[in-house]
């Protein structure tokens, strides 16, 4: 709130007690927090008495700081917009320097035109036209002089007449696809929370106001406000009646701005980004909004927009697929879908295939290096990544392709068996090459170990090879892609052919979104699928055992929506495919110091507002602690697990954990509570005395007492927590499935169940277990002294 002024209001309590209320705050503004960047634009909130100003990010709710007045430039007010750069800091923000504006320089570049005498010519230009065969050679331009009717001397025309030069071959690159416009991001208005502010008497606005920063806020003010009247020798307010009033005002205020954006989202829906969809939908679970009966009927229908907006993204996100590979731009389809519009969405399998089969063609021994490159960036962030299997490798291996070999060899191994390149062991997870703008300004190009820009589909390099072009390709419908892809000649050798895989076809799922990979040639056939949540958190099955990994190690593994939704849709994964009976849930905690399995719940996710997408309806918090499984979940942790992390851990079922791990839940330290299960689970996995002193004094438990007291099942040397998880999930694994689950789920409800009622369970159990299938086969392999082949049924 802009204000040049502040004074205290004087409340009366009774007869005799005044209470002083501030009326300075800051204004509040709607929108989303601008992104945690180097750079970031900031808003100017107070001046403070020592020179220094408080800010926030542009469109924040609250302060997020204080920076020195030096660095501002003269004549700087309240509320003005800066763009500034800063360092994140664990639990803090510093503005490190103000960025200049451009309008701010416009004057020092201004060009003054003076007059001049003299008369004007003009000056006129005209190229002479010449045809591309007027090279000497391929590599550049000849050096023979022309005569004046363009012939070279002594070597006849400059069109060629019969001599060994060759023309450069004309290519005709794909069709363009149109492509979709942006979606807008949320405007919401203020005009429910103005009311209120209205209604409210004058004296209780600024408490308003300043109660939607939070509570935290109140106290803070009042207390600078107490420091400043002490030193006055005023009398101080009391701060319990301030407070007081805040919480009160606090619900009306939070469900008209809640409404606000709402409303603001239902009318902006059609061009609306889903990430605000989602945010304000989340946001309706607030008790404080959920509880009021103005917001529900609203509520329900942004529910209802929101599932119809996703099929509608889902739909248009398949359709430009499909569209990419009906004209045969491979690259784009590649790229397209590795962009989910929703984090865990599972690729269609009849894709999956059309989209694998064309990407493997895309891959021909006679095509560039460039080519090879641009396939396999676009390829390595795609869910279809291990179906990239071609069965020769490029005739010529140069150095750039090389080094992007190295580098994609994490997500693509089977490549760089293929060409014979050792990847080095740790290599880290590559991320997308970010698109560059060319200095011409005349396109985009990417990062990577070639060089120069490789156009779509490889079309830059396919104008250097001297062959004949080729028929168009039909759009691809329903049918798989053929085998004859869009390049500058019909494919000469045969299409690829394999022996199918050896182990037993994947079946689909309930929701019909698993491919059969039956005849395709892996490099490893054991590995069988691998398929992405989302980059965020990905999934992968080997065997009969799942591996799911978290994959924020910029951000220390730390839990934010996407990482909510994708874990949650990888649990839904393992718990509906019929040939997976255990899952490993593992982290990435490549470039960190000291590794960190998961540090909790993301502090900038919650500082933007969107705390309440960490947690799932089913799922609870990273979707995962109060998810109802029936296969057990093993946890392998190489570092630190704490609070949310921790939690992750104990809502796991067994606990493979490195020397060098550690398991906290540090939440009394900033004032906030475990609330995912950890203060009721860590007691009965470690005992009440050992977990009452981790949990109030947030000290952390090393991994060697954790085994001790018997958190951890398995304690190894650093780096071997997911080699030692999966060999023990091979050892569950040999066992009889149906057993297996209805074991655990007796153990687990051992937990706060009767004795009476555990007995029941027991025996139902046990019954369910005798009648199936594979009872009659364990009695038989025993009989026959061989090992059962366990179904599942």
């Amino acid at each position: 709130m802009r204000a040049s002024t502040a004074y205290i209001a004087h409340v009366s309590l009774g007869s005799s007690c005044g209470v002083h209320v501030f009326n300075e705050v800051l204004r509040l503004r709607q929108g989303t927090v601008a992104g945690m960047s180097r750079r970031i634009e900031i808003e100017l909130t107070s001046a403070l008495s020592d020179g220094s100003w408080t800010w926030r990010a542009a469109g924040a709710r609250k302060p997020n700081g204080v920076l020195t007045g030096s660095l501002l430039p003269d004549g700087s007010v309240v509320g003005d917009v800066l763009k500034v750069e800063i360092e994140q800091m664990m639990d803090s923000i510093d503005v490190l320097t103000v960025i200049k504006s451009r309008e701010q320089d416009r004057s020092s570049s201004t060009i003054e035109l003076l007059p001049s005498s003299e008369s004007f010519q003009e000056v006129i230009e005209t190229r002479a036209k010449r045809d591309r065969g007027d090279r000497q050679d391929g590599k550049g331009k000849g050096k023979a002089r022309r005569d004046g009717r363009g012939k070279r001397d002594g070597r006849g025309s400059g069109r060629g007449d019969g001599d060994s030069r060759r023309k450069r071959p004309h290519f005709e690159a794909p069709p363009e696809l149109p492509q979709r416009p942006k979606p807008k991001r949320l405007r919401p208005g203020k005009a429910r929370r103005n009311a209120v502010l209205a209604d409210l008497p004058e004296e209780q606005r600024p408490i308003a106001e300043l109660a939607l920063q939070g509570m935290p806020a109140v106290r803070s003010r009042v207390q600078e406000e107490n420091v400043k009247l002490a030193a006055e020798g005023k009398p101080e307010m009391p701060e319990a009646t301030v407070v007081k009033m805040a919480e009160d005002l606090l619900p009306k205020l939070r469900v008209a701005e809640w409404l606000d954006r709402a409303e603001a989202a239902l009318r902006q829906m059609e061009n609306l980004d889903l990430r605000d969809i989602r945010s304000v939908v989340a946001a309706s679970d607030d008790p404080i909004v959920a509880r009021d009966e103005s917001t529900r009927a609203v509520a329900q229908e942004l529910k209802e927009a929101l599932v119809t907006k996703q099929a509608e993204e889902l739909k248009l996100w398949l359709g430009d697929i499909d569209a990419a590979l009906g004209v045969g731009r491979v690259i784009r389809a590649l790229r397209l879908s590795s962009q989910p519009p929703k984090a865990g969405v599972m690729f269609p399998p009849d894709m999956a295939r059309r989209l694998g089969e064309a990407a493997t063609q895309a891959l021909q021994p006679d095509d560039s290096g460039d080519r090879w490159i641009a396939v396999l960036e676009a390829g390595a962030f795609s869910p279809v990544r291990t179906l990239l299997a071609p069965t020769k490798g490029p005739s010529h291996v140069s150095d750039d392709l090389k080094k992007t070999v190295i580098r994609l060899g994490p997500p693509l191994p089977q490549i760089a068996a293929l060409l014979d390149i050792e990847v080095p062991e740790g290599t880290p997870k590559p991320k997308p090459l970010r698109p560059q703008t060319r200095k011409d300004g005349k396109g985009r190009g990417n990062k990577s170990g070639g060089r120069g820009r490789r156009d779509e589909d490889g079309a830059r390099k396919a104008q250097r090879t001297a062959k004949p072009p080729t028929a168009t390709v039909e759009p691809a419908k329903s049918e798989p892609v053929k085998s004859e892809p869009v390049k500058s000649e019909p494919v000469k050798s045969e299409p690829v052919k394999s022996e199918p895989v050896k182990s037993e076809p994947v079946k689909s799922d309930v929701r019909g979104v698993r491919p059969d990979l039956t005849g395709f040639a892996f490099p490893n056939p054991s590995l069988v699928r691998s398929l992405t949540m989302s980059e965020i958190v990905t999934y992968e099955v080997n065997g009969r055992v799942a591996l799911i990994t978290l994959n924020r190690p910029e951000a220390r593994n730390a839990v934010n929506g996407e990482v909510a939704q994708a874990l949650e849709s990888a649990i839904d994964q393992m718990e509906s495919d019929e040939t997976v009976w255990v899952g490993i849930i593992q982290a990435n905690t490549e470039g960190h110091k000291r590794p960190v399995f998961c540090a909790g719940a993301d502090l900038k996710a919650i500082n933007s507002g969107d705390a309440a997408s960490l947690a799932t309806k089913r799922g609870g918090f990273a979707g995962f602690v109060y998810r109802e499984r029936t296969k057990p979940v093993i946890v392998a942790v190489d570092g630190l697990a704490t609070a949310g992390g921790c939690e992750i851990v104990l809502a796991a079922d067994l606990v493979v954990a490195t020397t060098r791990s550690a398991f906290g839940l540090a939440e009394a330290k900033r004032n906030l509570i475990a609330g995912a299960g950890g203060l009721f689970r860590l007691p009965r996995a470690i005992g009440q005395a050992a977990a009452m002193e981790a949990i109030l004094t947030g000290e952390p438990i090393p991994a060697q007492r954790a085994y001790d007291l018997g958190l951890v099942s398995r304690l190894v040397e650093p780096g071997e927590a997911t080699n030692e998880a999966m060999r023990l999930a091979e050892q569950i694994t040999a066992a009889a499935p149906l057993a297996v689950w209805a074991s655990r789920k007796v153990v687990l409800a051992a937990a706060s169940e009767d004795d009476e009622t555990l007995k029941r369970m027991t025996n139902e159990e046990f019954a369910k277990v005798v009648q199936s299938e594979d009872t009659k086969e364990g009695l038989e392999a025993f009989i026959e002294k061989r090992a059962p082949n366990w179904k599942g049924r």
